[in-house]
């Protein structure tokens, strides 16, 4: 009779362990969604207070997008936002790099890739092996564009 009992309570114990799983996933991406929609308005905010344009990362259908695409006199910069940042992420900034070019006959200056949370070394080093800059920083990417709208 025990054991019957534990054997249920154990299913049931197991049901809400899932339960609770899949509910902390969900917050847990509700949590990053606002944590990037911040860092997105507060670029936003910056950009617009020095002078530049942001917009969405939309370059053209079927082409790979970004997050954001900030533009100057003489600047583009290409913007992914990401939680902690990866492979993946300087892949897309990469493939959206060249789809802007193809699209828009301009090469972007910069390609940021802007992180909620520390990346790992390994992130930040495959990055800036190809030119990506990594940063938790909205201000050093608009410190970064007046530099380059500055020396072009």
């Amino acid at each position: 009779m025990t054991t019957r009992i534990d054997q249920d309570l154990s299913k049931r114990i197991n049901k809400l362990t899932e339960k609770i799983n899949k509910l902390s996933k969900r917050v847990n991406k509700r949590y990053a969604k606002l944590e990037e929609m911040e860092l997105r308005q507060t670029l936003r905010d910056l950009c617009f207070n020095r002078g530049f344009e942001v917009d969405r990362g939309f370059i053209a259908r079927g082409k790979p997008a970004v997050d954001v695409i900030i533009t100057g006199r003489k600047t583009v910069a290409l913007v992914e936002i990401a939680m902690r940042g990866g492979s993946k992420d300087i892949r897309q900034l990469l493939m959206a790099s060249k789809a802007y070019e193809e699209i828009y006959n301009v090469k972007p200056n910069i390609l940021f890739l802007l992180c909620v949370e520390e990346p790992d070394e390994l992130t930040v080093k495959r990055a800036e092996k190809k030119g990506v800059i990594v940063t938790m920083r909205p201000g050093e990417i608009v410190r970064t564009m007046e530099k380059i709208e500055k020396s072009s």
